[in-house]
C-alpha cells in the first residue's frame, strides 16, 4: 500500500483531484494531506472529489510546516465538513514528537467529539510501548508512520504489522534547479519492491517534491522537470534541465528545452502514464502550461506509475 504525503498547496490538491478517478474505491493508494494554508475552501473541494470517488485519505491536524499553528483550526473544519465528518474512508493524521505532545493532541480530538475517527500517527520520534498500548486501547489507530530518520530499528516492532508504514523522504532536493545539471539520472526508491519483506504494511514518501517546504516562488534561471520511471532495480528519477540558464527571462523557452529532453527519453519507455502523454502533447503543440502545472504533472506521473506497479 502506498500512502504519499502531499502538502495542501494549490497544485498538490489539483493533482489529487485529477488522480482521484484513477484510484476510485482503491485500497492500494491512500493520500495523506498536510494542510499548509489557513484558508480551507480549496482543501475542502479536493476532499469532496476524494470522497466522491471513495478514496481512502488522511488530513494531518497539526502540520509541521505552513500557516496553521493550532490543530483546533482543522478540527473545527472537520466537524463542519460533511465529506470528512461522515466519511468512514477518512482518517485524522497526527505528527507525534513526544508523549506529552501526542497526549495533548489526542485530548483535543476527544474534546471535538472525534475520538471514534480512525487515526494515523506519524512518529517523528519514539514513544514507549506502555504509552502506545494506552493510546491504541482508547483510540482507533489505523496506521503508524515510522519516519526513516528514527534510527531505532526495533522501534517498528512496538506496533502491529498491519499498521506499520515506512515514511522516507527519497527525493534529493537541491537549492537551485541548475544544480541538477550533472545529476540528471539518479536512483529514487526500491521500497515498493521490498516493503513487505521489511515487515511494513505500506510505504510513504513526499513524491517528486520532497519533505523540505518552501512557500511562494520566483522566476527561475533554469527550468527542471522531475520524472520518475521504472528500471530493473526499482524507481529512478530523471531531472530534465533547460540549457539557457543565464537569466530568468523566457521561462516558456526554457521549458521547451527541458521538455525536448523529456520527450526524447519517454519515447523509449514501455509504459507511459497519462502525465507523460500530456507532456508529449505540450511538446507537439509548443504549449507552455506554467510552472505549477509542470510540478502537478511530475506528481501525477509518480502517482500513476506507483499505482501501475502495485496493481500490475
Amino acid at each position: 500500500m502506498y500512502l504519499p504525503v502531499l502538502r495542501g498547496k494549490q497544485y498538490e490538491l489539483l493533482a489529487l483531484r485529477e488522480f482521484s478517478k484513477e484510484i476510485r474505491g482503491s485500497d492500494i493508494i491512500a493520500p495523506v494531506i498536510e494542510p499548509v494554508k489557513s484558508e480551507f475552501k480549496t482543501l475542502e473541494t479536493a476532499c469532496n472529489f476524494l470522497a466522491k470517488e471513495d478514496v481512502c485519505f488522511t488530513i494531518i491536524i497539526n502540520p509541521s510546516v505552513g500557516e496553521i499553528k493550532n490543530p483546533e483550526h482543522i478540527l473545527r473544519q472537520i466537524n463542519n465538513t460533511k465529506c470528512l465528518r461522515d466519511n468512514p474512508r477518512f482518517q485524522i493524521g497526527i505528527h507525534s514528537y513526544n508523549e506529552s505532545q501526542l497526549e495533548f493532541i489526542l485530548g483535543l480530538i476527544k474534546e471535538y467529539g472525534l475520538e471514534n475517527q480512525e487515526l494515523i500517527i506519524i512518529h517523528n520520534d519514539t514513544i514507549s510501548e506502555d504509552f502506545y498500548r494506552a493510546v491504541s486501547g482508547a483510540y482507533k489507530v489505523k496506521f503508524n508512520f515510522l519516519h526513516e530518520k528514527i534510527k531505532v530499528r526495533r522501534y517498528k516492532y512496538l506496533f502491529p504489522s498491519e499498521t506499520r508504514v515506512l515514511l522516507d523522504d527519497v527525493f534529493e532536493s537541491k537549492p537551485k534547479n541548475s544544480d541538477y545539471i550533472g545529476f540528471e539520472d539518479e536512483p529514487f526508491s526500491d521500497i515498493y519492491l521490498i516493503y513487505k519483506e521489511e515487515n511494513y504494511f505500506g510505504f510513504s514518501d513526499y513524491l517528486t517534491i520532497g519533505e523540505q517546504y518552501t512557500d511562494g516562488g520566483f522566476l527561475p534561471y533554469a527550468v527542471v522537470i522531475h520524472l520518475t520511471y521504472e528500471s530493473r532495480d526499482g524507481l529512478r528519477i530523471k531531472h530534465f534541465v533547460s540549457d539557457s540558464n543565464d537569466d530568468y527571462h523566457d521561462t516558456p523557452g526554457k521549458f521547451a528545452e527541458a521538455l525536448g529532453k523529456l520527450v526524447s527519453f519517454t519515447a523509449t519507455l514501455p509504459f507511459k502514464t497519462k502525465a507523460i502523454k500530456t507532456f508529449e502533447e505540450y511538446y507537439n503543440s509548443s504549449h507552455y502550461p506554467g510552472l505549477g502545472s509542470i510540478k502537478k504533472l511530475s506528481m501525477l506521473n509518480h502517482l500513476e506509475l506507483v499505482n501501475y506497479l502495485l496493481t500490475k
